[in-house]
């Protein structure tokens, strides 16, 4: 396989365990990854105390084609952490988008450290290779309306349903027209996954005959299991037959509470305080 001379990416950092956010491009050219950090600025959410773990997060994507080929992107894993004061830690490639693969080496080989310390009000983002903690202050984000999910990937809920509904399915939203796609809930049955207890949520979108030129209802679902003791979601899963199946999951989940060193910047870094945008550059490993 040939080798790209040059790729240009954009990318944001998004993370289920993190309250903050970064966005960036990558510029990437041969063995070397020039990432960009447009915004420094995060946003504040609070931390979620007293569910401290360790745990690994695993994406997944699989795809049928029309004549029985399947394909199967490379997994994406990440390697997350959160104390009991609500610090996280988020150890993760910089391309969190599945299926780009540069040459013969997965995107695994760039990656990028993120330290959340609501407490402090700071994040970091660390540069391992070049021994750099860039550090951002967060802000307070403000408030805005209450959003209804309806699951990864399939937007919010039209009509501005409130919950799930005594038996466990959400009424069906009435569409403006009959080409506009309807969308449901149901709770599911709980169930222990990874050695903790989850409580589950089916979201369906149905596209109507004709709504995308389609002679039979295209069906999308999307699965979320949460667990209230770890305050964290466990498993997700986006099926749609247009696209395939994508999955998001903890594994390796280790309830104890995390050296509190990993949400510091390491001893001999040199700390820099980030106001406008900033760039780390990256060496193949």
């Amino acid at each position: 396989m040939t080798r790209p001379v040059g790729l240009t990416l954009g990318c944001a950092l998004v993370a289920m365990v993190a309250p903050a956010q970064f966005v960036y491009n990558t510029e990437i050219k041969g063995d070397t990854a020039t990432v960009t950090f447009n915004s420094p600025r995060v946003f504040a959410q609070g931390g979620i105390t007293g569910a401290p773990f360790t745990a690994d997060r695993v994406s997944e994507h699989t795809q049928t084609l029309a004549d029985g080929t399947h394909i199967s992107q490379p997994q994406n894993v990440e390697h997350i952490s959160r104390d009991s004061q609500g610090r996280t830690r988020d150890d993760r490639p910089i391309f969190r988008a599945m299926g780009i693969v540069l040459g013969a080496h997965p995107p695994e080989d760039f990656r990028l450290t993120e330290i959340s310390d609501p407490m402090a009000g700071l994040a970091y983002v660390l540069d391992d290779q070049n021994k750099v903690a860039h550090r951002i202050t967060m802000t307070p984000r403000q408030a805005g309306p209450p959003r209804i999910s309806v699951g990864a990937g399939a937007g919010s809920v039209p009509g501005g349903a409130e919950g799930v509904g005594a038996g466990g399915a959400l009424p069906r939203v009435r569409a403006d027209s009959p080409t506009q796609p309807q969308h449901t809930m149901e709770k599911l049955e709980s169930k222990n996954i990874e050695g903790v207890i989850a409580e589950g949520t089916r979201g369906t979108t149905t596209w109507p005959v004709g709504s995308q030129g389609n002679d039979r209802p295209i069906v999308q679902t999307n699965e979320t299991w949460r667990s209230g003791e770890l305050k964290e979601t466990v498993l997700s899963r986006n099926v749609d037959p247009r696209n395939g199946e994508s999955v998001t999951k903890l594994i390796n989940i280790n309830r104890a509470e995390p050296d509190p060193a990993l949400f510091q910047p390491p001893a001999g870094y040199t700390i820099v305080d980030e106001k406008e945008s900033f760039t780390i550059t990256l060496k193949r490993q």
